[in-house]
């Protein structure tokens, strides 16, 4: 039987480790990277490798305001300042440097001891090597390098960055300052396969794990990724950092503020016709520019926005930020900005998390002709379902084949004939086509083919496998076109002309195998 997803309950959270979240976030002061060290020395089985930098060029120091440390310590990534103690976060399996920053002048053999102790403490089986560079008695540069694993690191493995022990210059002993967990995962590759799936290239090798990526816009070009700030097995609503990369430039372009594909917020925004919108910044950040961009105001509140099917209008619920429910309707035209506003259209709740009641907001589908969305009953907790038409611009009741208590949202075939339910089956109009196998997946640009991952459990123990599944809904035709995959192979969107799909993937697709067989 087809498990229900609700509409009510937050998407899985793909990252996931042992730990709780730490509750402080001291942003350090802005600084500067300095040189590359030496290359560490490969580790080896034992304690911690502790290498001293000394008979090496000097490090050049990095300005700091050490008089506004409220910590004896601050431990700070390299790649990502905003990566800092005290925080367990997600790296890479490649060597990685951090800086370290201290509030006063420190013995260096003791931090080098303490770092080398704690790191063999901490509980998880991993080795690392440490080599320091020193720029001055209060700040230090560490690389850190760990064994490889025989297998792709999906966060079973974690290394501990702490001086707790460590003395300052005048003798004072630190007690419990704070550090920094670091949770290994494989970097993602991108790859793309040809649709028979015998042609696999690989269009990238990130240096970081990300758990979420989506192709967004209608061209398809712009890949929207997101790793997590912090790393936690629970069930908070964690920090996102997010990144555009473009497939045609092969550009990675990290964003230093929030991105939505489903916007919620002040009236005041940005939306990015590429596929995404962002809120008006107070922070002293610089935002990546772009000729795609389009600066909106609306009067009120926005309960849940999103792009029309080709990206020229934003369709959008509107009312006081306090309000929940009865919204305006609004119609925004990006290129003229024209606004045509049905006041109080949408009638019913917004949806809201079941988890902790955190605002979901009106969600919108456009299939080209009619624009489909729900609001809640307050009463029965079902769903009222509304369609809008773009020829006639009048909103009348709209009647899928989902049960009214389950989430209602679809995907659709480029022509729109044929409609994914995640809680009610693939369906032609009101015919359903296939109701047992297929929860999610991407759609073939000209075609009438759906591509889904299906797993594969195994028989020797090992960890299950991903095969990517092809589903013709005009001949009902299944395909296996790739199998063998790794479990945390993301299946990441389809191309523009319909000949390619694209993976994320942790290892090299070359040990998958080929399959390309076909049932009904």
């Amino acid at each position: 039987m087809r498990q229900r997803l609700l509409f009510l309950i937050l998407p899985v959270v793909a990252l996931l480790t042992a730990c709780s979240l730490s509750t402080s976030d001291t942003s350090p002061p802005p600084s500067q990277t300095g040189p590359d060290p030496n290359s560490a020395p490969s580790a080896a089985s034992g304690d911690p490798i502790n290498l001293s930098s000394s008979g090496s060029e000097p490090l050049a120091q990095i300005p700091f305001d050490y008089a506004a440390m409220k910590e004896p310590v601050l431990i700070q990534w390299e790649k990502d300042p905003r990566i800092h103690s005290p925080i367990q976060s997600v790296v890479a399996d490649t060597p990685q440097h951090f800086f370290l920053f201290f509030r006063e002048p420190m013995d260096r053999s003791s931090v080098e001891d303490a770092l080398k102790r704690q790191a063999a403490e901490h509980f998880h089986p991993l080795i690392p090597t440490f080599a320091y560079q020193w720029a001055s008695d209060r700040q230090l540069r560490l690389t850190v390098e760990i064994p490889k694993a025989a297998e792709p690191d999906i966060g079973s493995r974690s290394y501990l960055l702490s001086v707790n022990g460590a003395i300052t210059k005048s003798g004072t002993v630190l007690q419990e300052p704070p550090s920094l967990v670091a949770v290994v995962y494989t970097p993602s590759q991108l790859w793309k396969v040809s649709t028979d799936g015998e042609e696999k290239i690989q269009l990238r090798a990130f240096d970081l794990s990300y758990p979420t990526a989506s192709f967004i816009g209608p061209d398809k070009r712009y890949l929207l990724l997101s790793r997590y700030k912090e790393y936690c097995e629970c069930d908070a609503r964690l920090e996102r950092l997010y990144a555009l990369y473009d497939t045609e430039q092969n550009e990675l372009i990290p964003y230093p503020i929030p991105l939505q594909t489903h916007y919620l917020g002040e009236g005041t925004f940005t939306a990015d016709t590429r596929g995404f919108f962002y809120a008006k910044s107070t922070a002293d950040v610089t935002v990546p520019t772009s000729d795609t961009t389009v600066n909106v105001q609306v009067d009120g509140y926005v309960h849940g926005a999103n792009f029309s099917r080709d990206h020229s209008h934003l369709i959008m619920a509107v009312g006081a930020k306090e309000q929940r429910k009865d919204f305006d309707l609004l119609i925004y035209d990006l290129k003229t900005q024209n606004v045509l506003r049905l006041p109080n259209a949408i009638k019913g709740e917004e949806p809201r998390s079941a988890l902790d009641d955190a605002e979901i907001g009106i969600a919108f589908w456009d299939d080209g002709d009619s624009v489909h969305f729900a609001a809640v009953d307050g009463e029965t907790y079902q769903e009222r379902r509304y369609q809008y038409s773009w020829q006639t611009q009048k909103i009348t009741d709209w009647s899928p084949p989902v049960q009214p208590q389950d989430w209602s949202g679809f995907s659709s075939s480029s022509d729109g004939l044929y409609r994914l339910y995640p809680n009610a089956g693939l369906y032609k109009g009101k015919q359903l086509v296939e109701g047992e196998r297929i929860y999610d997946g991407v759609w073939l640009d000209g075609t009438h083919t759906i591509l889904y991952k299906q797993f594969v459990q195994s028989t020797d123990n090992r960890p299950h496998t991903v095969s990517i599944q092809s589903f013709d809904a005009d001949t009902g035709e299944q395909r296996t076109l790739i199998e063998g995959l790794h479990h945390y192979t993301q299946l990441v969107g389809t191309s523009a002309d319909g000949k390619w799909f694209y993976l994320m993937t942790v290892e090299p697709l070359d040990a998958a195998g080929d399959s390309n067989t076909a049932k009904k």
